[in-house]
């Protein structure tokens, strides 16, 4: 009867280690794992989460605000190709067709990377009001100073308070940011026609540094219902004329 018992007892115990252990794997499996977030409802919804992440100089959280693998999974790597051919197009995207686990995987980095570098060349800008990859003119200028410039305001503790304080004062579309080339607006368009997107929107986020006020520019994509963003070189701010002929971001006067 002990043997019994003990029989019975240990059948009890392994099923409710598989139970256990069943449960684990479908909480695991309900997470979504990866770099970008839920998506938004809305694409200002999206722009305001990215320029919040940005100004809490939070790169986890600005990359969440982007779409990662929604990204490179509705990509036409081939008519990118035949975009390119046409267009002396500078920013690169995926590398690879996604046909197999490596292959995706380094289209995720990728993608993660360019982002990262974009949000480097925001910071750059919003310290020396240029950005030092934009021209050959201003690589060529580019000074000791300037340089020292950089490091000791990036470095220095007080440029996390100095964003923390910063806040953003508004949100303007295309049609209400003065100087924009709807014309051009329009056509830009076509750089996404690579991307499976519903709808892209781009906005100018107007950010007020203790009076001194910058357009951070971004494009933002709906796919399947729900937003994410898309690019910072935007082409809203192509449209307006902005600096360099891209624009990450632009003094507002």
């Amino acid at each position: 009867m002990k043997k019994q018992s003990k029989c019975i007892a240990a059948f009890i115990l392994l099923a409710a280690l598989m139970l256990s252990f069943a449960g684990c794997k479908a909480q695991l499996s309900d997470k979504r794992e990866g770099f970008e977030g839920a998506g938004y409802e809305s694409a200002e919804k999206a722009a305001k989460a990215y320029a919040e992440a940005f100004l809490a100089a939070d790169v986890d959280a600005m990359i969440a605000t982007f779409a990662v693998e929604t990204f490179v999974e509705g990509y036409d790597l081939d008519e990118y190709i035949q975009f390119r051919k046409y267009y002396n197009y500078i920013y690169a995207e995926c590398a690879f067709e996604n046909s197999g686990e490596f292959q995706t995987a380094v289209n995720y980095y990728s993608r993660v990377g360019d982002l990262v570098n974009d949000f480097k060349q925001q910071y750059f800008y919003l310290v020396l009001d240029e950005s030092p990859s934009g021209s050959m003119e201003t690589v060529v200028n580019w000074e000791e100073a300037e340089i020292a410039q950089f490091v000791d305001v990036i470095s220095d503790p007080s440029f996390e308070e100095k964003m923390s304080k910063a806040s953003i004062h508004d949100l303007l579309t295309p049609e209400m940011l003065e100087g924009v080339d709807m014309a051009v607006y329009e056509r830009n368009h076509s750089q996404y026609g690579h991307l499976t997107c519903e709808e892209i929107t781009s906005y100018a986020i107007e950010l007020d540094f203790d009076g001194e006020e910058y357009y951070l520019f971004v494009d933002v994509g709906c796919y399947d219902g729900v937003w994410y963003n898309i690019s910072i070189n935007s082409i809203l701010g192509v449209s307006a004329g902005a600096e360099n002929g891209f624009s990450i971001m632009h003094r507002a006067d």
